[in-house]
């Protein structure tokens, strides 16, 4: 009796806790902020669900990916660290995790993407919470939109590769500064450069980023331009102290690597990468400079740059002084000898046009402190992230001081990974990436959004971004309830914006956008301009043009070690798709001089054909067999001289 009155009980509090959970989602859906989270959410479920059955792509993605994790699995997680062949100078963790889904689900292809799909809801989740910090309700659909139809973040959400816990961790830092939460943003920085060597580097950006927003703060007055004479230096030890804890880590596994393996980074001599980091000097620093500026215009995002510099032409057009019609009487500065007709009472201060425009111009830069009376300088929104309370704010200046603040952070978060990647990525010949550049993918769009909403305001002053964020920092509980409380003035803001609507021009222009982005993945270059193939989807067709030829070549019973080819399709099919029958493998093309193999496979997709290799096989060899899909191109050449 006692065994079945406990079950019934236990039973009774299951059904409660389920209810009250169903309750909790049922209000959650309430709020049309929520939808646009859930709704947001489904889409990457959608996104994932669709590239169940998708193979490994990228050479990168296959090596720290599929065969790090392949190596844990069948060896039981025995051994630390990779073989040394496989060994890229990464932490070990992210082929340990894929590993583990391995063993509790089996190994497939369709697990693999699964274990993807936590870090592209993190994606989502963050990347809706910073958008919701800078835009109003009214434009936070338009950031998302944008974001989900970025070419590079839409390939890259239908792999197994790193890159996505990469970027969910530093959405996941960002909104943890932003929010003022101190605990999520050290946990975040420490776990990505557990993750990969670049976390130190997304740790870079996330620190420059803090002691830009906060530089009235955190640097000496000669620095900041700050009035302020005290605090700093409190302020600034307090901010460093947050990062501390991630140069931890990473020295920790810098210092273990180097005395497990002898070396750090990327200086073995037989990396099988080793040609991506050849220095280029002189003209080929100019070379990659330009290829660098090309991968911010790449597939369709020429659009987006399109709309920023619609928003600066008319940023500059109104904070441009227009003099007034001729024949009526100038306010502002009366002509030389003229008599002001307008004088104002005794002690009081003459208003002028030209304030306004200044005013104007402070609110989109962000770049000068706003005194208020008493000299005290209105500080940005986000000085005091991190614990300590802003020096001098004042009610009276909160609200400008906000406005101007958030402006500023925004352009400080789309620079930041521009300024730390751009360094490291430009000396190289093969480390200029798509994928580097995620993080700045992603605060771009929220930028553009912005710029969206400055077009369609009629009346610039009324307010484009979202409201107070002084109780902002409460929505994010310590639980991790995501609560989302509407802020005091919210909606007057979406009064505001309301009341003017979505102009014809700007819905215009932002379905020419969509339009772009979608039809970027179209993009497809010449075959001797080296392209991004993972950075969008124009790769699908890929699988199936590898797929006959495959079957071609085992139809005709030629030897796969007579056969060389390019990345990706060197690798196993076991690396790739998981086959377990499928060991052999073709023979990589770097390995030895090309012309002394019977037959070679070209694909357009392969990047590591030399130009020489390209018009030598195009020229002399015989064409023996060939497969197109789409943009996707694949030829199988047989040696004109046999071996």
């Amino acid at each position: 009796m006692f065994y079945i009155t406990q079950t019934f009980l236990s039973v009774l509090h299951t059904a409660q806790t389920g209810m009250s959970v169903l309750r909790k989602l049922y209000i959650f859906l309430q709020r049309k902020e929520k939808k646009y989270l859930t709704a947001f959410c489904l889409f990457y479920v959608l996104v994932n669900t669709l590239s169940l059955g998708l193979p490994f792509f990228g050479g990168d993605a296959i090596v720290q990916s599929s065969i790090a994790a392949q190596w844990y699995y069948d060896h039981d997680f025995a051994y630390f660290f990779l073989p040394t062949e496989n060994n890229a100078g990464h932490p070990p963790f992210f082929g340990m995790y894929l590993a583990l889904w391995w063993k509790v689900l089996g190994q497939s292809l369709i697990v693999s993407h699964l274990s993807m799909l936590p870090f592209l809801l993190g994606v989502a989740s963050q990347f809706f919470f910073i958008a919701r910090y800078f835009l109003s309700e009214k434009w936070q659909p338009y950031a998302l939109i944008l974001f989900a139809l970025e070419p590079t973040i839409l390939a890259q959400s239908t792999m197994v590769t790193p890159e996505l816990p990469i970027l969910f961790l530093y959405l996941l830092a960002i909104r943890s500064m932003l929010y003022h939460k101190v605990f999520w943003q050290i946990l975040a920085t420490c776990l990505v450069v557990l993750l990969n060597t670049r976390g130190v580097m997304i740790v870079a950006v996330v620190f420059l980023s803090e002691v830009l927003i906060n530089r009235s703060t955190v640097l000496p007055v000669r620095v900041s331009n700050s009035t302020r004479d005290t605090g700093w230096k409190y302020c600034a030890t307090l901010l460093i102290a947050k990062y501390i804890p991630a140069g931890l880590v990473a020295v920790a596994w810098l210092f273990v690597h180097y005395y497990i393996e002898g070396w750090i980074g990327f200086n073995r001599a037989d990396m099988q990468w080793k040609n991506s980091f050849i220095r280029v000097e002189g003209i080929g620093i100019l070379k990659n400079i330009a290829v660098f500026g090309w991968r911010l215009l790449d597939f369709g995002r020429i659009w987006l740059w399109l709309v920023v510099g619609l928003a600066l032409v008319k940023f500059l057009r109104e904070s441009t002084p227009h003099p007034p019609p001729k024949g009526e009487i100038n306010m502002v500065s009366p002509p030389k000898g003229e008599i002001n007709m307008v004088s104002p009472p005794k002690g009081e201060l003459q208003t002028s046009v030209s304030s306004d425009i200044s005013k104007m111009s402070d609110e989109w830069a962000g770049e000068k402190n706003l005194k208020s009376s008493g000299d005290t300088i209105a500080s940005p929104p986000l000085e005091g992230a991190g614990g300590w309370t802003s020096l001098g704010n004042s009610s009276d200046t909160s609200k400008v001081s906000d406005e101007k603040g958030r402006n500023w952070s925004l352009i400080v978060l789309i620079i930041t990974p521009i300024i730390v990647f751009a360094p490291v990525m430009l000396p190289y010949v093969g480390t200029l990436q798509h994928r580097y550049l995620l993080p700045f993918f992603a605060m771009f769009v929220i930028g553009v959004a912005w710029c969206f909403s400055f077009l369609n305001n009629k009346n610039n002053k009324s307010k484009t971004h979202s409201p107070d964020t002084s109780k902002v920092s409460d929505e994010w509980t310590d639980e991790g309830n995501l609560d989302i409380s509407e802020s005091p003035n919210m909606a007057d803001t979406l009064q505001v914006a309301d009341e003017f609507g979505l102009s014809g021009r700007v819905r215009l222009l932002f379905f020419l956008v969509v339009f772009g982005l979608m039809t970027g993945h179209l993009w497809v270059y010449p075959d001797q301009i080296s392209q991004g193939w993972e950075a969008s989807l124009a790769h699908l067709p890929y699988f199936d043009v590898r797929d006959d030829m495959t079957d071609y070549v085992q139809e005709k019973g030629i030897n796969p070690n007579e056969i060389a080819t390019g990345s990706p399709n060197k690798y196993r099919r076991l690396d790739s798709d998981l086959q377990r029958e499928g060991t052999w493998k073709f023979r990589d093309i770097d390995e030895v001089r090309y012309d002394t193999f019977e037959y070679i496979i070209y694909s357009n997709v392969f990047n590591d054909f030399a130009d020489s290799t390209y018009f030598d096989l195009h020229s002399n060899w015989v064409r023996e067999r060939e497969y197109t899909r789409m943009q996707v191109r694949m030829t199988l050449f047989r040696n004109p001289v046999g071996r």
